[in-house]
């Protein structure tokens, strides 16, 4: 078991519990299911809201978020809460650059942890690193679709085993 797999099992385990509140200000966990092989995967990804919405930035170079293509039922489990939802990813460049933009104005812990310097004008201080930095993530946007404490069946996996991947720290370091 390699170190990220286990501190994620850790997280999980954290944000499951009644001591979920020292994680979850930042971090959620989300179910998705594998579209072709239909096992359920939890990870445990950074996330800043853009009003009902939450919205990951993750590494391009993780695979999980490929089973959201097109738009995938998930299960979110936020402040000790389970909510249905529905997942989409822009990959783009531009549309992630865009969305970059928006989440750092709006939020200087992102900002910081992205390492997005912006000046004056609210633009990146260093737009060639900011553009390589876009180029290097993804989007992902959950809506909220259901309410709380219930599980799509579409989620259940077919061999009923639930796997952990690397998750996804809003800069990408997890």
């Amino acid at each position: 078991m390699n170190w990220r797999r286990f501190s994620n099992v850790f997280i999980i385990a954290l944000l499951r519990s009644p001591a979920h509140r020292l994680l979850s200000g930042s971090t959620v966990l989300m179910t998705i299911r594998g579209r072709r092989s239909g096992t359920r995967y939890t990870v445990p990804v950074n996330y800043v809201r853009d009003g009902d919405d939450l919205v990951i930035v993750s590494r391009r170079d993780r695979t999980w978020w490929r089973n959201l293509r097109g738009g995938a039922a998930v299960v979110v489990r936020l402040r000790g809460q389970t909510y249905t939802g529905v997942g989409r990813v822009r990959d783009d460049t531009d549309a992630v650059a865009d969305e970059l933009l928006l989440i750092a104005r709006g939020n200087a812990r992102f900002r910081r942890y992205s390492r997005i310097p912006l000046g004056a004008d609210g633009l990146p201080t260093d737009p060639l690193t900011f553009t390589g930095l876009a180029r290097t993530r993804v989007i992902v946007r959950v809506a909220r679709t259901g309410p709380a404490n219930t599980t799509p069946l579409a989620l259940a996996g077919r061999d009923g085993n639930e796997r952990h991947e690397a998750g996804s720290g809003l800069g990408g370091r997890s």
